[in-house]
């Protein structure tokens, strides 16, 4: 980013506080929705600073600026802001409160309530919040319009469950937790439960859209004019009205019972309702359920894994055997590749390839003009993933150019076996991911070493690549436990800064255990892609270690070679073949 233009917008904005009285505002990276992914239009902090991650909040002073990320984004948010105009601060650090406590003693904070929740503004206990216009929108001249593109019907031969068996559990839950009308703002939840999917933000399938769910009629929020085929879905039990209808209608509302999820609703939402409603704070009961793939969707997403490893495969081949001059020529061959899979509708995120030390950046995103060229011997890191119609999906690998060093092979292999041992668990219903954690960092701690990111998210069902209410990390405050039907990710790593970035992830879905069943769970292996054999020192894994291994191989072989041409499928032998003490 030019540094002049940087100072020129942080300019800008700070002279807008003295018209709105205030001596601080928050500029978060978030939209009306609180998405992961957000539109064009919405990249207000991607507009002031530079950085490109998904995560992150600004904070700007009239005297100082700070951008606070979680530790995945440290270095790459280093790398994108000015260091000169912003501090870059680990947001889950005392620092941030520190930060905030130093520079913003008194005066106001400026916000805009459309996007920040009622759980955020926790984080302000004892700073003076005010509500303004959103500061950027007004400095942002050539800033993209709003998305109004139209829903698409998500047929149920994929779905497995139809939208109005689905709205009338949602209504059962109303009645059971005495709620007259839900407001539902995540997008996701939205698609899932009506069977719709969409185009309105990057890799995840939605559009955007608000909805009061009542106990008589769900009513949806979004761009009217829609396709037959979407009117015909809907029928006379789902309403559609536009955008401008939302605040008047939360205000039609009074002196009902008002359900909502405090971790989601913006508080320009919460601040409309009049002093009438009772407000009740009540989880959005379609996260849980779509968390649960239903028979259909578990079938769908081993399909949609076998598909998206031939296409991975086929990428790993080709970048052993034919030139690959950067980066960027990586990604985009792979997604040539996952282009020519049936039923493929896009990526499910950004891809990540990073050769050398750019694979110690754990976002790291190359680009047409930022690419690193692949001219010597070193680790590419591969994160991608692809949404299919009848699944998505999300998988590392390391692939090997050249012949690598001690330190990589012994690294792969610590990470490899904190991998083989979460793929092998067995646990008792009722068990959460932060209790499985353990096993895939161990092999890391036993050297002094560690990885700083989550081992594990849950992953949607032609959604968003990253799902609640389960995860497999160290944060003891997510306590879903994991249940049947269940995908999560697992995705151990190390990573050594200004030198390589090792991680393996692979998508595992939650079975009743064949053998200890049925009160005990375990994992049954979706994606099908070979470890690189190279970066193995077989003498670390223990023999249960090794036969896993071997049979995931045998397994991935079996499954993949229809599908491999004849040079493929020797390449394929010759990468599965079993491993032995050395």
């Amino acid at each position: 980013m030019n540094i002049s233009q940087t100072m020129n917008k942080l300019e800008q904005l700070r002279h807008l506080f003295d018209a709105y009285q205030i001596s601080a505002y928050l500029v978060p990276q978030t939209d009306e929705f609180q998405g992961e992914h957000i539109a064009p239009y919405a990249q207000r902090l991607h507009w002031l600073t530079g950085f490109t991650g998904t995560a992150g909040l600004a904070v700007v002073t009239k005297y100082k600026a700070a951008l606070f990320v979680d530790a995945r984004y440290i270095l790459q948010a280093q790398n994108e802001v000015s260091l000169s105009d912003f501090e870059v601060i680990n947001a889950r650090s005392p620092k941030m409160q520190t930060w905030l406590e130093e520079n913003v003693k008194d005066g106001l904070i400026g916000y805009d309530p459309w996007l920040h929740t009622r759980a955020e503004q926790e984080r302000y206990k004892g700073f003076h919040l005010k509500e303004t216009p959103n500061l950027i929108d007004l400095l942002w001249k050539d800033q993209p319009a709003f998305p109004t593109r139209q829903f698409v019907v998500h047929p149920l031969e994929y779905a497995g469950q139809p939208h109005s068996s689905k709205v009338k559990d949602f209504i059962s839950y109303l009645e059971k937790n005495d709620i007259d009308a839900y407001i539902l703002t995540d997008t996701t939840s939205i698609a899932w439960l009506l069977n719709v999917r969409g185009s309105d933000i990057p890799y995840t399938p939605v559009t955007l859209a608000y909805s009061i769910i009542h106990r008589d009629k769900v009513v949806v929020y979004a761009n009217e004019k829609q396709s037959p085929e979407v009117l015909k879905h809907f029928n006379s039990q789902i309403q559609l009205r536009p955008f401008e209808r939302f605040l008047a209608d939360l205000q039609n509302l009074s002196g009902l019972k008002i359900g909502f999820s405090p971790e989601i609703t913006p508080c320009k939402i919460l601040e409309t309702l009049s002093k009438n409603n009772i407000l009740k704070v009540q989880e959005d009961p379609c996260i849980s359920k779509r968390a649960i793939k239903n028979p259909i969707e578990q079938q769908g997403m081993r399909h949609a894994h076998l598909r998206d490893s031939v296409a991975l495969t086929k990428f790993m081949y080709w970048f052993e055997n034919f030139p690959c001059p950067d980066e960027y020529s990586a990604v985009e061959k792979l997604v040539e590749l996952r282009r020519q899979q049936p039923l493929f509708q896009g990526l499910s995120f950004e891809t990540i390839a990073a050769f050398g030390e750019n694979g110690a950046v754990v976002h790291y995103r190359p680009n047409a003009r930022l690419t690193r060229a692949i001219d010597k011997d070193g680790l590419l890191l591969v994160d991608s993933g692809g949404q299919y119609l009848d699944g998505t999906t999300d998988v590392t690998r390391v692939l090997l150019k050249g012949t690598p060093q001690e330190e990589h092979i012994r690294h792969y292999s610590l990470v490899l076996k904190g991998y083989i041992n979460l793929s092998r668990a067995k646990f008792p219903c009722g068990v959460s991911g932060p209790q499985l954690d353990v096993l895939a960092r161990m092999p890391l701690w036993q050297e002094g070493k560690d990885f700083a990111h989550a081992t594990g998210h849950g992953v949607g069902s032609y959604l968003n690549v990253h799902e609640g209410p389960h995860y497999i990390g160290q944060t003891m405050r997510f306590t879903a436990p994991l249940e049947p039907g269940m995908v999560v990710t697992n995705e151990p790593g190390y990573y050594q800064t200004g030198a390589f970035g090792i991680r393996i992830e692979t998508l595992l879905l939650v079975i009743p255990d064949p053998q200890w069943g049925p009160h005990y769970l375990s994992f049954e292996t979706l994606t099908l892609v070979p470890l690189e054999p190279k970066l193995i020192d077989t003498n670390l894994l223990n023999s249960e270690e090794r036969d896993w291994l071997n049979t995931y191989h045998q397994h991935v072989a079996e499954r993949l070679m229809p599908y491999m041409t004849p040079e493929e499928k020797t390449w394929l032998i010759e990468k599965t073949r079993p491993l032995s003490p050395a």
